[in-house]
């Protein structure tokens, strides 16, 4: 994503190897090839994400913690390390790996047992990325223990709620409800809690909550603070604010006295130090408030599509924004609800994004309607 002098490298496992473990040494082999390539050490690597088909038979998490051990032995101990039970739609697993290149950048590591974090500061800055995951079988156990986990790494790491500008949360059947408990309302139930009134003056973070097959609840974070930092939310005007939602749009049952709603920004505008990118928040088929051609593919692939060149059109960035530039697309993650819709789903967005780095993935969006979401980043070329 271009922070701190740094990219990303996506690498996808031969289809046609017989199990995750030899998927794993074929990704492992091609990332030692590109980081030769670019003639980059394996202590550049900060984060990987592993995206992995639960559906593979020799799946297990005894299974993938040796894989993450292997992962760790084979590059350096200080990496974040997340695997997501999320289906990539070319392969069994992808492995999407960031690197810093910068020295510029001094960085820290803090291990934590419910997950990690990895620190950078420069010149009066500070950046932090890190998760935090929760596996007990009870969506509102592991709700409120992910973000007892997040409080415990910024408190370690000096920074506060309200630095957080982008989170990522993967919800295990995010749609499926427990006595009329729904897991995504059970989930923004607690994320109210847990943000209080942290984010009155600046907004809410820019936001992606989306399903996955197994693995309870994990958030993915990134958080800023310090010198020559702009950090501006962006509003979409063809949508309401999610934070903004009336009841009748929140499912099941609250956990409290009232459902609350799902608080996130559209989209946010960084500027940090000469990095100028802005944060495209998971996205779907809402107009308004509202769901827009329930449960056609293609429709609302070309609704999403609108709809954040809505949110990143100039007009709209220029209300807060001055954009010194053109916008360009970095990177790409679309999710699609049906394996069978995938090619559907492509050619409508190659046909508007061309060859943007994409990743493509199989979950459930957070309404059983969606049938698709996206989100990115893009950079500002001067």
């Amino acid at each position: 994503m271009n922070l701190f002098n740094g990219n990303l490298i996506t690498l996808r496992s031969d289809k046609n190897l017989p199990d995750l473990s030899s998927q794993m040494a074929d990704c492992l082999q091609q990332l030692h090839s590109s980081l030769y390539e670019k003639d980059l050490p394996s202590s550049a690597i900060y984060k990987i994400i592993l995206f992995l088909n639960s559906q593979s038979p020799d799946y297990q998490s005894s299974f993938i913690k040796d894989l993450l051990d292997q992962l760790k032995k084979e590059l350096h101990e200080e990496i974040l390390v997340i695997p997501l039970c999320q289906a990539p739609l070319k392969c069994d697993l992808l492995m999407e790996v960031h690197y810093s290149t910068s020295h510029e950048w001094k960085r820290s590591f803090f291990m934590h047992s419910a997950g990690a974090a990895v620190v950078f500061n420069r010149n009066g800055l500070s950046v932090v990325n890190g998760f935090s995951t929760s596996n007990s079988g009870n969506c509102q156990t592991d709700a409120n223990l992910v973000f007892k986990t997040l409080q415990q790494q910024l408190d370690e790491t000096g920074f506060s709620i309200s630095d957080i500008t982008r989170q990522w949360n993967y919800i295990e059947g995010i749609v499926s409800k427990k006595e009329d408990h729904q897991n995504y309302q059970v989930f923004n139930d607690a994320r109210s809690q847990f943000y209080q009134d942290h984010f009155t003056k600046n907004g809410y973070p820019a936001a992606t909550g989306i399903g996955m097959m197994a693995g309870g609840i994990l958030i993915d974070y990134i958080a800023i603070k310090g010198n020559n930092v702009t950090n501006i939310p962006i509003d979409n005007p063809v949508q309401i604010p999610a934070h903004k939602y009336h009841q009748d749009c929140l499912m099941g049952l609250p956990t409290g006295d009232k459902k609350t709603t799902p608080k996130f920004e559209r989209g946010r505008y960084v500027s940090l130090q000469g990095e100028e990118i802005v944060f495209v928040s998971g996205t779907a088929a809402i107009t308004g408030e509202k769901t827009a051609n329930p449960g056609d593919v293609e429709q609302q692939s070309r609704l999403t599509i609108d709809n954040i060149d809505s949110l990143v059109s100039k007009d709209n960035l220029s209300k807060n924004i001055h954009i010194p530039g053109d916008l360009k697309y970095n990177y790409l993650r679309i999710y699609v609800k049906e394996r069978s819709d995938f090619k559907k789903v492509r050619e409508i967005c190659e046909k508007r994004y061309g060859n943007v780095p994409t990743v493509w993935l199989q979950a459930n969006i957070c309404r059983d309607d969606l049938t698709v979401e996206i989100e990115g980043t893009l950079l500002i070329v001067k």
